[in-house]
């Protein structure tokens, strides 16, 4: 009895001996704090290739087993010649910074305990010129016609006539291949078609032309095609944009009835002879990310309000010939949205109606800028709401193409009695004319159907009447004189009746 309790107390002994070398076995011990653990960091970064001009959104993950309080710091190891990068926020999880130049990018994330134990990780971010892609093709295969059933292309090809895909055909191509497109000539994609052109970063697909010559052909053009398989990814588009009825190198034609339904990330248009791309009213973006438009005649590209939502803030929109804008065709709000600060401001054509027989939700973030045309108006109507909410450091800008009194009609609050209604750290300039028009800010009510709006925080100037006007029923915030600025506007700060 006495043996088998030995052999029990050593059992017992051996297990603690084992859990004890497990537990003070997790993490990296600290040399200089003994029993204490280094933070375990890491930097969660999928796209580590990117075009110059693209702002990198970094994320990282920090654990400390001892349950320390952690501090956090980011910082440049090393960045190409020349660049004036600077990392947005240092002390948190997360940080950012916009590639200015090509080359490599490596950013350290460090996170410190409260006796100074350091964890580490480094990511390295290569930034290409936006379109960097060689074309090695030497023989082409000519293709042309119809496809009415699915098709696949890889490899390098001569586009002798217009290409149109239809009958419920799927036309897939695959990385690393080249079309070359003779003069006048496209790629539809039909009602009943899709096109699948995913590459890779290493292995992009170009749609370019037989001579280097902006509008040689006229591009890609999805017609009324409603389907989920169309996908652009890694692809480049050059020389296009040049044809009958055409607004851009990417074209998508689309009815309420039947919308073209498209993707595309990780792409660039370049040397339109319009727009880089253009797509119509109701035309159903359900992925745009960080595409670069640039160097094309007009604007970066064309769309509609509906659209504007799926623009991410990563995209580049600089370096196109007609202004560095997208063009905003004006149009109906009719889903909840919200509009990002883009890389270029909103060019807004046409007026754009928030409310459409349907409640709609209308959010525009901090420093998004939108530049109107004459006579031009945002108005929110009985069903709808705006929140435009700025910061201080970074407002929200309506204000005109040309810089005169009463350029362009201003903000209508139409009956529209939401408590979501709410703007504040916005600049509205160069606004308040048009028939009926009063304010910059101008705030129709009635006593059955008042306005409600929240003021607060912001600049209203050269209004061609009141900075603000309120009918006498709308519902404001107490404060709405004293809280926000008002200069050079014809009638006066807020008028009423």
């Amino acid at each position: 009895m006495k043996k088998i309790m030995n052999i029990s107390s050593l059992s017992v002994i051996a297990s603690a001996i084992a859990l004890s070398l497990i537990f003070t076995g997790c993490g990296d011990t600290d040399p200089e704090n003994e029993g204490n653990h280094k933070p375990d960091v890491n930097i969660v970064q999928n796209n580590k290739t990117i075009n110059v001009g693209t702002k990198v959104d970094l994320t990282s993950t920090a654990f400390d087993i001892d349950g320390d309080t952690l501090t956090y710091e980011w910082k440049f190891v090393s960045k190409p010649a020349g660049s004036s990068a600077t990392l947005t926020t240092t002390t948190t999880k997360k940080a950012s910074f916009t590639a200015d130049k090509a080359g490599e990018y490596i950013i350290q994330f460090v996170a410190k305990d409260v006796v100074d134990a350091v964890g580490k990780d480094t990511v390295t971010i290569t930034a290409i010129e936006a379109g960097t892609i060689s074309n090695t093709c030497i023989n082409y295969t000519k293709i042309s016609g119809t496809y009415s059933t699915d098709k696949t292309l890889d490899g390098c090809f001569k586009v002798v006539s217009n290409i149109t895909v239809s009958n419920n055909a799927l036309l897939t191509i695959k990385p690393g291949s080249t079309l070359m497109f003779t003069k006048g000539t496209d790629l539809e994609v039909a009602t009943q078609g899709a096109l699948k052109a995913v590459g890779t970063a290493t292995a992009p697909i170009l749609f370019t032309a037989e001579q280097k010559t902006v509008g040689y052909w006229e591009g890609i053009n999805f017609y009324y095609s409603n389907n989920v398989k169309n996908e652009l990814a890694h692809i480049v588009v050059e020389y296009g944009g040049n044809g009958s009825g055409w607004h851009g190198s990417i074209h998508a034609d689309s009815s309420e009835s039947s919308p073209t339904r498209l993707k595309i990330r990780d792409s660039v248009i370049r040397h339109s002879f319009s727009h880089g791309f253009h797509f119509d009213e109701y035309t159903i973006l359900d992925e745009f990310k960080r595409v670069t438009s640039t160097k094309n005649k007009l604007t970066a590209g064309s769309l509609s309000a509906n659209a504007l939502s799926a623009i991410d803030t990563a995209s580049n929109f600089t370096g196109n010939l007609g202004g560095d804008y997208v063009t905003l065709n004006g149009g109906y709000v009719t889903t909840d949205s919200t509009w990002n600060k883009l890389s270029v401001p909103v060019l807004v054509k046409n007026d754009i109606d928030i409310s459409y027989n349907s409640d709609t939700f209308l959010t525009i973030n901090p420093g998004a800028q939108f530049v109107f045309e004459a006579g031009i108006d945002l108005e929110i109507g009985k069903k709808g709401a705006l929140k435009a909410v700025g910061t201080a450091k970074e407002p929200i800008i309506f204000t005109a193409k040309q810089e005169t009194k009463g350029y362009w009609e201003g903000i209508n609050f139409y009956y529209s009695n939401n408590v979501k209604n709410e703007l504040e750290y916005i600049n509205v300039n160069y606004a308040g004319n048009g028939s009926g028009w009063n304010g910059a800010v101008h705030i129709d009510s009635s006593e059955s159907s008042p306005s409600r709006v929240s003021i607060k925080n912001s600049t209203f100037s050269n209004s061609y009447k009141y900075g603000i006007w309120l009918d006498r029923y709308s519902i404001t915030n107490s404060d709405i004189a004293s809280s926000n600025t008002f200069s050079n506007n014809t009638s006066g700060s807020i008028g009423t009746n």
